[in-house]
């Protein structure tokens, strides 16, 4: 993908300019191809055990209903006026 290879050229230029910043620039440079290992998105959850899930991906605790039982408080809904 375009948008991750600019990303790890964009570290690589900032570092290469800062003695200051290229040991962590390195670092990070090594790990961009596993952050962005796409398929990762979709097969971490199994490799761990965890089930699938909707990612609402702007979740603001303004969004969220809570309800009092008997147990405890538990989420009630999730509410999205934009999507609404």
């Amino acid at each position: 993908m375009d948008l991750f290879q600019d990303f790890a050229k964009m570290i690589q230029e900032m570092y290469s300019v800062s003695e200051e910043l290229r040991p962590a620039g390195e670092k990070l440079s090594k790990m961009t191809d596993e952050m962005y290992a796409m398929e990762l998105t979709s097969t971490l959850n199994g490799e761990l055990g965890m089930e699938d899930v909707f990612v609402h991906g702007d979740l603001w605790s303004g969004n969220l209903l809570w309800t009092k039982t008997t147990n405890g408080v538990v989420l009630s809904r999730v509410l999205d006026y934009q999507a609404s």
